[in-house]
């Protein structure tokens, strides 16, 4: 689930990535309007400017670091543009005089540094790390380049992950998702652990004096959504029926403790898990379309045993894909004994290093990439084809993606195996 807000604040740093990187009529008028005398990043946003131009005021402050300008013929400003790396050096050092009319190429002097020129204007530290800035084509334009992506491009997807508002991820939600059920059967169980169903308590934080009668009970009475999931009496009677034969007693409880309570019960084998997690989902989800048709629709009362039967043929159908030769045709009780009583049936597969042709050798390679910090491995054995060993190689490297890795093995068998200038052409390759 994305918000709203990033998705907004992705476009509009979009937006301020072509103004600074683009020619566009639009671009220009923007500038004419408000930067005649000074430069955008150097801009405060006052009450009489339009909504647009301080939408990118609000943004440009996390977008400048990112915009790294790379020296070409040094057109680039040299107080308000990010080529040092470091940031726009008019916030850097606090001196009056930072004209935007101040150009990089007014520090170079025959395609090199003018460092006679940098000491008078900055910091001796910082001219030492200007100095060692990279100047690239004179007879080029300077050009951005967005170092959050790979290619120095800009993308939605790297804009929205450096504005978006990371929350901690919430273990316990997540078992709502399951991929053999439907995503509104899993998004229903999700607004209701997060009070987002509409039931006399939720919505009468919004309205006072708002009561909904419960449908499914003999007495009609206040339909809060602990009511309706819980302590209901078709509620109560669903959740014992489907519960018990998994040696899960139902309780007036909040519906999170129902929840956890049923995906932290002991498992006896994968199917075993699968019931315990998906049913809870289920049942919440039968009740709220009863719910639902009872207060929306033309049902008048709630149907217990076809909500029942619909339960019992949605866990089966999540048991049927599992491709089980189960007895789908018996009691649920008898069906959870038989469920609780498998076990894996281990399968061994014999492996076998196969020789390469006479004359041929074979290097056979593997690597690991962990996402979280970009660490990777890769490694590889080179045999000939009496199987004897000729080299072997481990290298650590940096990564980005699992896709590196691959290519980074197939550099490395290129550039490290000692049979490159001779057998390149009789060298068979193994990637796993």
């Amino acid at each position: 689930m994305r918000r709203m807000q990033d998705i907004t604040d992705t476009f509009i740093l979009k937006r301020w990535w072509r103004l600074r990187n683009q020619t566009t009529l639009w671009g220009t008028f923007l500038k004419s309007k408000y930067c005649r005398r000074s430069h955008p990043v150097g801009k405060v946003a006052i009450s009489k400017d339009s909504h647009g131009w301080k939408s990118l005021m609000r943004i440009k402050d996390k977008a400048e670091p990112h915009m790294i300008w790379k020296i070409q013929k040094g057109d680039s400003s040299f107080w308000w543009d990010n080529w040092s790396g470091m940031g726009a050096l008019a916030k850097i050092l606090p001196r009056p005089g930072k004209s935007a009319k101040l150009n990089v190429n007014s520090f170079i002097l025959n395609g090199e540094w003018n460092i006679n020129k940098l000491n008078n204007t900055l910091s001796p530290h910082i001219t030492q790390y200007v100095s060692n800035v990279y100047i690239g084509d004179n007879s080029k334009s300077d050009y951005p380049v967005w170092n959050l992506t790979e290619n120095g491009q800009f993308s939605n997807q790297s804009a929205w992950n450096l504005l978006r508002v990371k929350s901690n991820k919430n273990h316990f939600i997540r078992n709502v998702w399951h991929k053999n059920l439907a995503f509104k059967v899993s998004f229903n169980s999700w607004r209701l652990l997060r009070d987002k169903l509409p039931f006399s308590d939720t919505v009468g934080r919004f309205a006072s004096n708002l009561r909904f009668d419960c449908s499914c009970c003999r007495i009609a009475k206040n339909e809060t959504s602990h009511h309706a999931f819980v302590t209901s009496e078709t509620a109560h009677r669903l959740w014992n029926n489907l519960g018990r034969p998994l040696g899960i007693q139902h309780s007036d409880a909040p519906v999170s403790f129902i929840f956890r309570k049923w995906w932290e019960a002991k498992s006896e084998n994968k199917v075993h898990k699968m019931i315990l997690q998906i049913t809870p989902t289920i049942i919440c989800w039968e009740i709220w379309k009863q719910s639902s048709g009872c207060r929306y629709g033309t049902q008048k009362k709630f149907n217990f045993t076809r909500k029942e039967q619909q339960c019992l043929w949605s866990l089966k159908h999540a048991i049927n894909s599992l491709a089980l030769c189960l007895d789908m045709d018996r009691q649920w009780p008898q069906l959870c004994q038989m469920i609780e009583l498998l076990r894996p049936s281990p399968v061994i597969t014999r492996v076998l290093w196969q020789k390469p042709c006479q004359g041929n050798i074979k290097v056979n390679t593997d690597g690991s990439y962990n996402p979280s910090n970009g660490k990777a491995g890769i490694g590889g054995i080179v045999r000939d084809s009496n199987g004897n060993l000729i080299m072997a190689f481990s290298i650590a490297v940096q990564c980005n993606s699992n896709n590196t890795v691959e290519a980074l093995l197939l550099s490395s068998v290129g550039n490290g195996v000692h049979c490159k200038d001779t057998l390149i052409s009789q060298l068979n390759l193994t990637l796993k």
